[in-house]
């Protein structure tokens, strides 16, 4: 002791022996140095005590001074502050830098009134404290106010609680620099929990109260180490607690819970330390091993730039209005799908909710990145950190007999951030509990927003939507990708389209995915980039990298591939798209329309169109309702064949045409209801070996036609400057018309039916026919040859170099007459 302190207490000693009429509202052993002036108590106690010191008495103010070498050898109440009645008990200070081997209480005694009341400026433990007791016990209406508590020393009690502040009790601050824990050698029951700091309620104690209070803190900043190695305890515990701001900077650690928050409100929660459970997770326990589990509690900012780590991260089933992470939230555990470095659980059907998640560090599990249960909310989910995962980044779980949805808002991924997962980055389905395995719940996600320099990866896939389950769906509102997505999107639920902007219903012209020029869509062990076998109901939109898209259900917008990358599409079994496919870039698409199973009927509801200077390649054995446009300078190649596998009839039932200066090439061995044009200075080769109606040359380019045998064209007519180069094995039933400046070179040696003048070959321009060829034969009714007929504006300058007479059925008498052969054409 200084000479500073001495004088004072020596001052103090003479002032209380000249007031023979104060009460002493402090008690101890007689060694210690009490003082009382008036309402004014003062007790200093520097050395042993095997007693306890008793604080008490109504309208009464007091100070405790415990000094280094103080040491109070009591185990229970050691420190025993205390109201009754109504009492109302002022306390300027409680110091310790000594030893307390028992417990500080500041509590209601007996039968306390609702206005007794007990204020502490400031309670400082800088020396050892077994645990503290501040509250209010059993169902009395009493409260406690302190302005500061603080602890630079040491609070450990192995038996129980270190510190337990119940019911009505207000403090302002809330300090430790310094080390606590409790409750490391306590047999907990299963139904109970217990912490190391319990603030609010607690569910193990005998002495719990029925009256619902809170206790209320406005600054709780933890700045020392607070922990539990008990593996059913808490390091820290909040049961109808009111913190505005929390603030970890150092150590909270427990081999069960970290923290456990229930039926609280925290406005500001924020943990710049390290906040982590260590110990093993069993289900069906109140106690397990997570860094925070928030229970029925609300947090308006949880915001976490240190770490916090345990088989679950953070356990959440109640509601945080904005929730950023820049620092690392880890979960441990491999063991089970059911664990999460964020998991959102249903708790006495309370569902979590969250209306903004902000991952600008690190999820790291070993097990799910983000797991969500039925019924639970998040409406904007940002990730522009690192969310890295052994099963799934993000996916979503049914428990209980939940009956509500899962709703998520925005998913949206920053430049830079990214989605790692062994199985899916982002899996849009539901994984039943052990409990309960009913999936029947309406699973949907607003849109996901991949931006540019932003990476989704999983192993299995990218994007997954799951399989709608009887009642219950599985929805994505849209997605745009302007970064990657390994693993390519695999569909077997909804993909919508985007809403209007005035907030209307979705239209099919909307898109449901977009593909920006930076973003890309890859695939994994040899899949297409997009697999549907659910609904798209909307325009897919390419600008960027997407290889291949498999469809074995149903596409209801149009798909557009507009830049210089290729894309394969695939439209196969039953399938169906609805819309328009564009490839209106320097890329080649390349679509199959097949029927690919026995029973498989795939069908195009819209058209086809090639508008850039790419390849537009269509492989068809199913159906097309729509029409087949060559704009541009690249190359329209169509295949349309016979289907060998069910036996079904393959058609085109629009018509083809070339109208750019590109290049059409139609293999036609099917059924094409319409014609095929020529319109602009492209060409256009078409071999035919089945049905086409039509085919008319209105532009400049060339025409090169082969009609095989048993093939039907119903006429062919050259309008404009092009050429047209023609065999024919098969039928054209209407005649051939040349009346532009071009020229027709026909090879004949099947059969071409008149014109409506009556003509075989009409030449009505200024162009020429030359015929190199020419089979005549006999008709079957008439037994009469077949007279080759020339006719037109331009007959004369039709040049027929060969004829061929076909003797099978002759009558060697039509040989005697020319104009049996041909007519029409100057024999001079």
């Amino acid at each position: 002791m200084n000479s500073h302190s001495k004088k004072l207490i020596l001052s103090l000693a003479a002032i209380s022996c000249l007031n023979s009429l104060a009460l002493a509202q402090i008690s101890g052993i007689s060694r210690g140095i009490p003082f009382t002036y008036g309402d004014y108590s003062y007790y200093g106690l520097f050395g042993y005590s095997p007693n306890s010191v008793q604080i008490k008495g109504d309208n009464s103010t007091n100070t405790l001074i415990l000094g280094k070498y103080a040491y109070i050898n009591q185990n229970d109440k050691a420190i025993y502050v205390y109201a009754e009645n109504t009492d109302k008990l002022n306390i300027t200070h409680i110091i310790n830098k000594g030893v307390v081997q028992g417990s500080l209480n500041i509590e209601n005694k007996d039968q306390t009134q609702k206005d007794a009341s007990i204020n502490v400026n400031t309670i400082d433990n800088q020396g050892f404290l077994k645990n503290a007791y501040i509250g209010i016990w059993g169902d009395k209406q009493a409260n406690i106010t302190i302005n500061s508590f603080s602890n630079s020393g040491i609070v450990y009690n192995p038996q129980n609680q270190a510190i337990y502040l119940e019911r009505n009790v207000q403090i302002t601050d809330f300090i430790n620099t310094g080390l606590i824990a409790g409750t490391t050698n306590q047999s907990i029951p299963s139904n109970q929990t217990s912490s190391s700091i319990q603030i609010g309620k607690d569910q193990g104690s005998s002495r719990r109260s029925s009256t619902s209070t809170t206790t209320t803190i406005e600054n709780f900043k933890n700045q020392g180490l607070i922990g539990n190695s008990n593996k059913d305890a808490n390091a820290i515990g909040f049961d109808s607690a009111n913190l505005t701001t929390f603030i970890n900077t150092q150590l909270i650690l427990s081999q069960g819970k970290a923290i456990h928050l229930e039926s609280s409100t925290i406005t500001n929660f924020i943990n710049t330390g390290l906040i982590g459970a260590y110990g093993t997770y069993t289900f069906g326990n109140t106690s397990n091993s997570s860094g925070i589990t928030i229970l029925r509690s609300t947090i308006d900012n949880f915001i976490n730039t240190g770490i916090i780590s345990g088989v679950v991260g953070v356990n959440l089933s109640g509601n945080i209005s904005t929730f950023i992470n820049t620092g690392l939230i880890h979960s441990t555990e491999k063991s089970s799908e059911q664990y999460a470095a964020i998991n959102l659980f249903n708790t006495d059907n309370n569902t979590p909710n969250i209306d903004y998640l902000i991952n600008a560090g690190t999820l790291d599990s070993q097990s799910q990145g983000i797991l969500i249960t039925t019924g639970s909310t998040i409406n904007n989910l940002f990730n522009t950190g690192t969310i890295k995962a052994q099963k799934d980044g993000i996916t979503f779980l049914s428990e209980r007999n939940n009956q509500n949805d899962i709703k998520i808002g925005k998913i949206i991924l920053t430049k830079d951030s990214s989605i790692d997962a062994q199985k899916n980055a982002i899996n849009l389905d539901l994984t039943s509990s052990s409990t309960n395995n009913s999936n029947n719940k309406n699973l949907s996600i607003d849109s996901i927003n991949i931006q540019a320099g932003a990476k989704v990866s999983g192993k299995e896939a990218g994007i997954k939507i799951g399989k709608s389950n009887g009642s219950g769906s599985r929805s994505v509102g849209q997605i745009i990708v302007a970064g990657e997505v390994e693993g390519g999107i695999v569909n077997e639920g909804t993909i919508k389209a985007d809403a209007n902007s005035n907030g209307s219903k979705r239209t099919r012209r909307s898109a449901a995915i977009i593909v920006k020029e930076s973003g890309s869509i890859t695939s994994t062990n040899n899949k297409s980039a997009i697999v549907n076998k659910g609904s798209i109901e909307g325009d897919i939109k390419i600008q960027g990298t997407l290889a291949s898209i498999e469809n074995s259900s149903t596409i209801k917008g149009n798909i557009t591939n507009n830049g210089s990358n290729n894309l394969e599409i695939k439209n196969q079994n039953n399938a169906k798209i609805e819309g328009n496919l564009f490839n209106t870039g320097k890329g080649k698409l390349t679509i199959e329309n097949q029927a690919n199973t026995q029973n498989g009927n795939p069908s195009i509801s819209g058209s086809l169109v090639n508008i850039g200077s790419g390849e537009l390649e269509f492989k068809n054995s199913a159906k097309v309702e729509g029409n087949l446009f060559n704009f541009g300078t690249g190359t329209l190649k169509i295949e349309n064949q016979a289907n060998t596998q069910n036996g079904n009839n393959p058609s085109i039932s629009g018509y083809v045409a070339n109208i750019g200066m590109g290049q059409l090439e139609l293999m036609n061995n099917a059924s094409i209801s319409g014609s095929a044009y020529n319109i602009g200075g492209g060409s256009l080769m078409l071999n035919n070996s089945s049905t086409l109606k039509s085919v008319y040359n209105y532009g400049s380019g060339d025409l090169m036609i082969t009609n095989q045998k048993d093939a039907s064209i119903e006429n062919i007519s050259n309008e404009s400057s092009g050429d047209v180069m023609l065999s024919n094995s098969g039928s054209i039933t209407k005649g051939i018309t040349n009346s532009g400046s071009g020229t027709l070179m026909l090879n004949n040696s099947g059969s071409i039916g008149m014109n409506d003048k009556g003509y075989n070959i009409s030449n009505e321009g200024d162009g020429s026919v030359n015929i190199t060829s020419w089979t005549i034969r006999t008709d079957d009714t008439t037994k009469s040859l077949q007279t080759l007929t020339v006719g037109g504006r331009s007959a004369n300058s039709v040049m027929v170099e060969n004829l061929i007479v076909d003797q099978s059925n002759l009558n060697m008498d039509e040989l005697n007459d020319i104009n049996n052969l041909v007519s029409g054409v100057s024999l001079n």
